[in-house]
């Protein structure tokens, strides 16, 4: 995982805030977007077999 805010990779996800700038991590947004990509895979591949 990344910082939003100054890029640095995470690696501990308890942590919520970066240690470089102190900005707040919002772990949910990052596995929401896992979870749309996962939604439009399958969205896709549904049409690529009709």
């Amino acid at each position: 995982m990344n910082c939003p805010n100054c890029g640095v990779q995470i690696n501990d996800l308890s942590v919520k805030f970066c240690e470089t700038c102190g900005t707040e991590l919002i772990l949910n947004k990052v596995t929401n977007t896992a979870d749309d990509r996962n939604i439009l895979k399958t969205s896709s591949r549904r049409k690529r077999c009709c």
